[in-house]
């Protein structure tokens, strides 16, 4: 399979080799990689790295080949976070990390969630309740609505619509005023 690591022979700091597939294990699934995004986190570690260290934590795909113990079957639509490698054709990724990609969102929108949608939680938990308040979700033209989808489908009432806005410059698109658990 090819991979992109890193080494000190390129420029770049960025090769595409040939690599030994992954296999899965207690856990872990094989996913084959159908998107990945990069992220500026990522980016900034290239030249610390070893040589050989393989970048890439979003991943969306299919599972490839699945954990040992269950879990997703082989050909069923995933996204999540990597620890690593999802610059990849084949990425092992923990079955914790791994949610059912729905058939309404395509795997480059589903990419683009994992790293950004973690902090993007992580600011809205920093906020502290948001049940009844109003949120606005910047330079979210992209995959927040697709978020919002998967979020529904996970057990969350959620209402969201477009509220063009202007802030520093920058054109935002989408915002969730209200969320609220299902009972």
């Amino acid at each position: 399979m090819q991979a992109v690591v890193t080494t000190p022979d390129d420029p770049n700091k960025l090769i595409t080799r040939e690599a030994p597939e992954p296999s899965a294990s207690p856990g872990h699934a094989v996913v084959r990689v159908r998107a990945t995004s990069i992220n500026r986190g990522e980016t900034r570690l290239i030249p610390s790295r070893p040589n050989g260290w393989a970048p890439g934590q979003d991943v969306a795909g299919v599972i490839e080949v699945p954990a040992p113990e269950g879990g997703p079957s082989a050909g069923t639509r995933v996204f999540g976070l990597a620890e690593g490698g999802a610059w990849s054709e084949l990425v092992t990724v923990s079955l914790e990390n791994l949610v059912l990609l729905p058939d309404n969102v395509d795997f480059v929108q589903a990419a683009c969630l994992p790293v950004a949608g973690l902090t993007a939680l992580r600011a809205l938990r920093a906020l502290g309740e948001v049940i009844g308040r109003e949120r606005l979700v910047t330079g979210a033209s992209g995959g927040p609505p697709a978020l919002l989808d998967i979020v529904l489908r996970f057990g969350m009432h959620a209402k969201g619509e477009v509220l063009p806005s202007l802030v520093s410059g920058c054109v935002c698109t989408w915002a969730v005023p209200r969320a609220r658990r299902k009972r």
